[in-house]
């Protein structure tokens, strides 16, 4: 059984004690094959991870920074979280694939990622994908774009079938910082990869509650992230026409209210949540009428419409997926993992309740509770896996059947 700790203390040592107690649960230290362990971006990176080899020696751990983190016993974004999951060597044999190198090229180094997980699969294993997303630590600019990392690993995988689901590391709201736990220290501009033991079956599930609100517009000018024309015209002069204007002078509300989406099923057909990728939008330019996206996969002759982030459509899809999700569980689960964008919290996004703790509440029941808050959420989506902002993606982790 997969056991789980989280605590909230300004203080690592007695965080790490107290998730250790929780996630070790009587059980010898012997017996654990790989920790999953998150942390709030306040907290020191190398006094965590310090703690945590002290007490789980040889023992890879594996995760980051998180804006905040998610457990059975609660949830919270001061910074301060932690969160531990703890897997038996009892499950099977793993495999850690780690790259560095983002810096320098995204494609290459998911190339290089994807090569090394060729060489270590057996099966259609499940992988966990964890990245540090911040480039330069100077604002919403200096940003690894996912899609370019999953570009890469696609090709460095070739036919080697995996499924992927993860998230990008982030320390704060602000976008200032994230770092890495790669299963040997602390990591930038790396990404790492946990082959899940042949044993160990995955079933992913999507929630944004996103809704279109304009028509349709042909992307006629981008360059990367930067979005120039729909139809034509400043991509920023289409965008104001839905967005209170006041929100172009504060970069933060513009992104949390902004939302460029694209339907990767049939447009004409009727609405469908999980049909749609949809990316934030971080700043406006006046100057140029240029968008800043927050990934760079989209490309000219796209077609996108303006999305709206509506309440009630946020928390019922949520909610009707998270049970949806815990129905299809036939058994109890190993691990509920929750990746929840950073901007969902209800500090930021102006929900009247935490989503999260609905999935929280839904999900216990049926196995163990972790989590954290995101900067990108990495989900199977249309035939692969892609890049998505402002979701939620939960991955159920159970018992392989015979």
């Amino acid at each position: 059984m997969i056991k789980v700790g989280f605590d909230q203390s300004e203080s690592v040592g007695r965080a790490v004690e107290r998730v250790l107690k929780q996630a070790l649960a009587g059980q010898p230290v012997e017996s654990v094959g790989f920790g999953l362990c998150f942390a709030g971006g306040r907290h020191d990176p190398y006094a965590v991870l310090a703690a945590l080899q002290q007490a789980l020696p040889g023992v890879p751990i594996i995760g980051g920074a998180a804006v905040g983190c998610m457990g059975n016993s609660g949830l919270g974004y001061s910074g301060f979280e932690l969160t531990l999951a703890l897997f038996p060597k009892s499950l099977g044999a793993f495999s850690v694939c780690r790259t560095n190198g983002l810096d320098k090229s995204e494609f290459d180094s998911g190339c290089r990622l994807g090569r090394r997980i060729a060489e270590e699969v057996t099966g259609e294993p499940h992988v966990l994908l964890f990245y540090d997303c911040i480039a330069e630590p100077s604002g919403p600019s200096g940003l690894h774009p996912a899609s370019w990392l999953l570009d890469g690993l696609y090709a460095g995988l070739g036919a080697v079938p995996v499924t992927i689901s993860g998230a990008a590391m982030l320390s704060d709201f602000g976008l200032s910082g994230s770092w890495l736990f790669d299963g040997q220290g602390v990591a930038t501009h790396s990404a790492v990869a946990l082959v899940l033991p042949p044993a160990v079956q995955a079933t992913t599930s999507i929630f944004h509650g996103c809704i279109p609100i304009s028509g349709f517009y042909e992307i006629t000018r981008i360059e990367g992230a930067a979005l120039y024309e729909l139809d034509g015209r400043p991509a920023a002069s289409v965008i104001e026409e839905f967005i209170p204007p006041e929100l172009f002078d504060d970069d933060f509300s513009l992104m949390l209210h902004a939302t460029i989406g694209q339907n990767q099923g049939n447009r004409f057909s009727d609405y469908k949540e999980t049909a749609f990728v949809n990316r934030l939008v971080l700043s406006a330019d006046r100057s140029n009428g240029s968008l800043r996206l927050f990934d760079a996969d989209f490309h000219e002759g796209a077609v996108v419409q303006i999305m709206l982030r509506d309440t009630n459509t946020v928390l019922e899809s949520t909610r009707s997926g998270a049970r949806r999700a815990a129905d299809a569980l036939c058994d109890s689960a190993l691990l509920n993992l929750y990746f929840d964008c950073a901007g969902r919290a209800s500090a930021v996004s102006g929900l009247p309740m935490e989503e999260a703790g609905i999935v929280q509440e839904i999900m216990e029941k049926k196995g163990p509770f972790c989590g954290f808050y995101s900067g990108v959420e990495i989900a199977p989506f249309f035939g692969r896996s892609r890049p998505l902002d402002w979701t939620g993606v939960l991955t159920a982790l159970s018992a392989r059947g015979p």
